[in-house]
């Protein structure tokens, strides 16, 4: 994930765009922002700043572009007003609310909580916030300590069914400043993870061995944030959920084992 203004600008871009629009249209004399300030980017530092390895542009001269439409955007929130944040998306509407599960069946260690318990596909799920920051290995740890795994996602509709707890409980999201005016939350760990990490971003993504035969289980489905995996800065070899200016989502982001990320999922392994 990518640690300056570079993270998809492209996205970023889109934010304010549609943050902006509802606000312009009660306004009075205030413009469109994109067409104020997106043009003081071009195309192809837009595709330099969502990590394109395909361009020509200079970094110096990309950096330059950024200023000047970080100055337009601020001199644009001056005149008409920036917004408040984004509301988060409505619960999915094609899956259930989740069951409820016994309380307290997973221990916490000290300094960490459970926050929310759902039963997902017949098993037992735990939402666990940590007052500091965790790291993922540790996460797996206490997980497997006690039976339990880091949450496999491996469908469309278990995704879903996780992001209705999500959206329930924002405080498994960690909110951190980001450039651009945003705010960037990390979301919960998930079991995914490169089995190498010198592999490229796009590959060798695991859920870890399967129970029942010891097997690994090749990560097939997939629900990235744009532009991701991305390996920025170096191997990125571990999963948790990512938006940006939303505080709960159910995108995922490649990260190191040491990102800013205070929650985790785990599930009975039996």
């Amino acid at each position: 994930m990518r640690s300056n203004w570079t993270k998809p600008v492209a996205a970023l871009t889109a934010v304010w765009v549609s943050a902006f629009s509802t606000q312009n249209a009660v306004a009075e004399g205030c413009g469109d922002a994109e067409a104020d300030c997106g043009g003081k980017v071009s195309a192809e530092c837009l595709r330099y700043g969502a990590g394109s390895q395909e361009v020509s542009a200079a970094p110096e001269s990309c950096e330059a572009q950024f200023d000047a439409y970080r100055a337009c955007l601020t001199a644009f929130a001056a005149r008409c007003g920036a917004p408040s944040g984004v509301t988060p998306p409505p619960l999915r509407s094609d899956s259930p609310p989740p069951k409820t599960a016994p309380r307290a069946v997973f221990p916490p260690p000290p300094g960490h909580r459970i926050v929310a318990e759902a039963a997902i596909d017949g098993r037992p799920l735990a939402f666990l916030r940590s007052d500091a920051p965790v790291r993922w290995t540790e996460a797996d740890r206490i997980a497997r300590a006690s039976g339990w795994r880091l949450a496999v996602i491996d469908s469309a509709q278990k995704n879903n069914a996780v992001y209705n707890v999500l959206s329930r409980y924002q405080e498994l999201f960690h909110p951190t400043p980001g450039p651009l005016f945003t705010t960037w939350f990390f979301g919960p760990w998930i079991g995914g993870r490169q089995l190498d990490p010198a592999s490229p971003a796009n590959a060798g993504w695991s859920w870890g061995p399967d129970l029942e035969t010891g097997l690994d289980q090749p990560i097939g489905y997939t629900h990235w944030f744009l532009d991701n995996p991305n390996d920025y800065g170096g191997p990125e070899s571990h999963i948790h959920y990512f938006c940006i200016n939303q505080p709960t989502c159910d995108t995922w982001n490649d990260s190191k084992d040491d990102s800013l990320v205070h929650g985790y999922i785990v599930e009975q392994e039996n």
